[in-house]
């Protein structure tokens, strides 16, 4: 695995021009004046942002902090997106949506059809996910009130495990990363200028307090990345472990022909 590791480093500008290039190609091909991104102060944001700057076309950066003033990562992820955002000298807007999720779910516990309740058993995940596709809304409305499109940020490691919300950070026109490992990811960004500081810090989204992405999923990235890359692991229950993730996973590819096409090739292999 080293060698392969030392081979995407080798080729990073490579991938940054092809990436670039797969960028503009859309945006020409669909007209489009600018993109729409989320930024939450992660990574993969990040970098999805700093290519389509260098591709030329025009970003629009909206952080969406849900109750930023009680989580100290929350608050750390908009002074990240804030700086970040500083560096590529693209627009930073804040749209706060800590008082949308408390309309819903207390809408939903509130709900009841004769003396049926609709919600009869809270779900911390299912709560966790209504963020996503809040954020989603808000990044299409803007994208269409402003005559663009938005920006997918998910990885093709995050994809293989279904680390994405459907309908949330599932949702968009177009997605740089789709081909993209996480570990890829991250070699990426050191030719991008990202900040230190997004590249340092452990991954997650952040859905509740200590929550990361590893953690949730139960496997590191380099794992999952070493799967990807080669189609097998050295221990057969990690790889079996990531077969069975993505074959329970399938009704998320919808619209991800790219992402799709390499998952089909990996469980089948």
């Amino acid at each position: 695995m080293e060698e392969i590791w030392k081979k995407l480093e080798d080729r990073a500008e490579e991938r940054i021009a092809k990436l670039c290039g797969e960028i503009k190609d859309f945006a020409e091909r669909n007209q489009v004046k600018r993109f729409y991104i989320g930024m939450s102060g992660g990574i993969d944001c990040a970098v999805t942002a700093a290519l389509t700057k260098r591709a030329g076309i025009e970003v629009v950066a909206i952080t969406m902090p849900f109750e930023a003033d009680k989580v100290s990562t929350r608050k750390q992820g908009v002074d990240h997106a804030q700086k970040q955002c500083d560096v590529l000298n693209i627009p930073l807007y804040k749209v706060d949506i800590s008082q949308i999720e408390p309309l819903i779910t207390n809408g939903c516990a509130e709900a009841e059809y004769g003396s049926n309740p609709l919600i009869s058993a809270e779900s911390r995940l299912a709560r966790a996910n209504i963020l996503p596709r809040v954020r989603m809304t808000v990044l299409y409305y803007a994208a269409q009130c402003g005559g663009g499109m938005v920006l997918g940020t998910g990885n093709l490691s995050e994809m293989t495990m279904g680390y994405f919300t459907k309908w949330g950070d599932g949702a968009y026109d177009f997605d740089p990363l789709e081909t993209v490992t996480k570990t890829e990811v991250f070699i990426l960004a050191k030719h991008l200028n990202i900040i230190p500081e997004i590249i340092n810090k452990q991954p997650s989204a952040d859905l509740w307090e200590g929550q990361t992405d590893e953690k949730e999923m139960g496997l590191g990235y380099r794992d999952i990345d070493e799967f990807i890359l080669t189609g097998r692991h050295p221990d057969a229950a990690v790889a079996a472990k990531i077969k069975a993730v993505i074959r329970r996973n399938r009704h998320k590819f919808t619209g991800k022909e790219k992402a799709n096409t390499i998952l089909e090739q990996l469980i089948s292999s």
